[in-house]
């Protein structure tokens, strides 16, 4: 937690140690993170710096819980029997904050992306509280897939596609928050339901080839 010292600064200067901060943590990651680049960047010493946080650490877990919590809640709520339509929104709201928090989404994925990390899993438990975050499985009725098909690997496919159409789609996102992104989720959202309905229906027409020679 930081300082009181921290908390009795103006404003603009807390937000300009964050967003040094952010900087610093979602292109480098926490191990190869400067402290060095921080107080360049933020226009502190770092004497100043560890005056208002204990240690690197401290200094992480502050500026990721706001990311992680900002993230967490506005994630799209699933209901049972809902799971292709909560992977559609799910996968949509991602790009969405990609879009408007590029640097808060990098450093989500990176703590996401090594849940062994002590540190990430720290950030993530902070926000977290005890919530599920990986709510797929509450979105599959239980006795609707057929004999062999495990709600895990529902939940692989659809996280693997969600994925390739996020990055895929990232590069056609604008490069800032405007106007254009409702037209640009619209697109993306169209896409993404061909794909979902050939998971629900399958890719053939009836009497089609399905077996490969």
């Amino acid at each position: 937690m930081p300082s009181t010292q921290f908390a009795a600064l103006p404003p603009g200067a807390r937000q300009r140690i964050v967003e040094a901060s952010l900087v610093e943590f979602a292109a480098h990651g926490y191990d190869a993170a400067s402290t060095n680049r921080i107080v360049a960047r933020a226009r502190i010493s770092k004497g100043v710096l560890f005056k208002y946080f204990t240690d690197k650490e401290s200094l992480f877990l502050y500026v990721a819980q706001d990311v992680v919590r900002s993230y967490l809640d506005g994630l799209p709520s699933s209901s049972p029997g809902s799971i292709f339509d909560f992977i559609q929104r799910t996968t949509v709201y991602k790009l969405r904050f990609l879009g408007e928090q590029p640097l808060g989404y990098q450093l989500w994925m990176r703590i996401v992306t090594e849940p062994g990390h002590p540190v990430y899993a720290k950030a993530r438990e902070q926000a977290v509280r005890g919530e599920d975050v990986d709510p797929f499985r509450q979105a599959i009725p239980p006795g609707t897939l057929r004999e062999g098909v495990r709600p895990d690997h529902v939940v692989n496919v659809l996280t693997w596609i969600g994925r390739g159409m996020e990055a895929s789609a990232a590069a056609t996102l604008p490069d800032v928050a405007d106007e254009r992104l409702d037209a640009a989720y619209q697109a993306i959202l169209d896409e993404f339901a061909v794909y979902l309905d050939i998971l629900r229906y399958g890719a053939f027409r009836e009497g089609g080839q399905h077996d490969c020679p």
